[in-house]
Order: C-alpha cells, then sequence, then structure tokens
C-alpha cells in the first residue's frame, strides 16, 4: 500500500469510527457521551484537538518487478494475510509523525449528559 493512501485511509477510518460510535451510543440509549463538548461542535476548542501518532515501516522501492511501481510502500502484512515483499533495490526505514485532528463530537446541553 502506497505510504500516502495508508495515512489518509486511516484519518479517516479513525473520524468514521468515532463518529459511528457516537451515533450508536445516542440510538442506543447509551449513558455517557463519546469524545463530549459542551455546547456543540461549534464550541469545540484547542483543548480538543488530539494527535494521532504514526510509528510506520516503509520500503523505498526502485523496482517494478512483479507489479510493484518504485515508490514509498508501507510495510506489514495486507488485508489476505501475505506479507509484503520487495526485492530488488528497497531500503527499509521507519517513520515517525503526529497528525493533530478534531475528531467528531457529542455535543451536550446543560441537562443532556
Amino acid at each position: 500500500m502506497e505510504l500516502r493512501e495508508f495515512i489518509s485511509q486511516t484519518l479517516v477510518d479513525i473520524q468514521g469510527g468515532v463518529n459511528d460510535a457516537i451515533h450508536k451510543a445516542k440510538a442506543g440509549e447509551i449513558p455517557g457521551a463519546i469524545n463530549p463538548v459542551w455546547g456543540g461542535a461549534k464550541e469545540a476548542g484547542r483543548e480538543d484537538i488530539q494527535v494521532v501518532s504514526f510509528d510506520i515501516a516503509v520500503a523505498v522501492s526502485e523496482s517494478t518487478d512483479s507489479g510493484v511501481k518504485g515508490g514509498i510502500k508501507v510495510m506489514g502484512i495486507g488485508v489476505d494475510g501475505d506479507t509484503t515483499e520487495f526485492k530488488e533495490n528497497s531500503h527499509t526505514s521507519r517513520i515517525q509523525f503526529t497528525v493533530p485532528v478534531l475528531l467528531p463530537v457529542h455535543s451536550l446541553m446543560l441537562g443532556n449528559a
């Protein structure tokens, strides 16, 4: 998987997962709130920003052998359980970085916790 695609899909899946959890909790009338903000989404501030930390093993491949184009690929296990292999002229590195995100919020009003 391309690094760009992995990062993008991970962030979208996190946002979607939190949003799904908020709606499922509201629909099931479960006490409490997931990622609560008093007043509403417009009230979310700097203190509500969270950080997603990435620690990714990548391979820089310069080969087009067996259908793998050159570029930065995320190392790991695919959906089908096969491990990613890079043969010709590849270098494995580890990259770490963080991305600040404002996750979907559950708006709370006084008396509605």
